[in-house]
């Protein structure tokens, strides 16, 4: 008790950090997909939602509340009109809520936090609003939850939305996207990882329809068009000049 008490001590004499972690109802039921998996939930309210790779979500469902918390990864929301109360999707401190719309949450490592609005309205809070706070995020549009509270937003086709959600249907979609970012998003979704050494490799651009869970075919594909060599390397793929 002792350590205790002196560790709290110190931890208060340094400066606290703040670490938001959002209480889960006890009625909360539990979904998730591995890795190169997805999966379509039907919920008692008539909404559903698809979980993305490797995305774990808590839904409360019930007279008082319809609520998801995503955990980690990333989810297709298509809220259905009528029920009592909105429907809310919390992901880390930032609250999205509607009462009929698709939109999409994405909150991933060293990332923030991301919503992408397909049809209808959503209304976001975040901690750090003052309070009563909101912006509304109307259809075609694309926000990203800044470190420092704020939101920054932009209009978004719908062509490039289709886009971004291709990996309901199993594919990643690139469009003039550098060839390391693209492999970072393909190891999303397999253990075989794209090794890029070269810098000046990664710089090159990538624009094609893509199987989420096939590094290898990825890799060829990439190699031909852009005329470099592929070869397996312990842990991955690599591709080189």
């Amino acid at each position: 008790r002792r350590r205790m008490l002196i560790g709290a001590s110190a931890l208060a004499a340094s400066g606290a950090v703040a670490v938001f972690i959002p209480a889960r109802p006890a009625s909360a039921r539990i979904f998730e997909t591995g890795k190169g998996e997805t999966r379509l939930i039907p919920l008692e309210d008539g909404s559903t939602v698809t979980l993305n790779t490797a995305s774990r979500i808590a839904v409360t469902i019930d007279n008082e509340r319809r609520t998801a918390q995503l955990l980690e990864g990333e989810a297709l929301f298509k809220v259905a009109a009528g029920g009592k109360v909105p429907f809310t999707v919390e992901a880390d401190d930032t609250s999205v809520r509607a009462t009929q719309a698709t939109f999409a949450v994405c909150r991933l490592e060293q990332s923030p936090v991301r919503v992408e609005v397909c049809e209808g309205n959503v209304e976001i809070e975040r901690a750090t609003f003052l309070a009563g706070g909101k912006r509304v995020l109307r259809a075609n549009t694309q926000a990203f939850m800044e470190a420092d509270g704020g939101v920054v937003e932009r209009a978004v086709a719908p062509q490039a939305l289709e886009r971004e959600l291709a990996w309901q249907e199993g594919m990643l979609s690139f469009e003039d996207t550098p060839l390391s970012e693209a492999a970072e998003e393909v190891a999303r979704y397999s253990d075989r990882k794209i090794l890029i050494a070269d810098r000046g490799v990664g710089s090159e651009t990538v624009t094609g329809l893509f199987a989420a869970n096939n590094p290898e075919g990825f890799a060829r594909a990439v190699a031909l068009g852009l005329n470099l060599k592929v070869r397996s390397a312990p842990g991955g793929i690599a591709l080189a000049r």
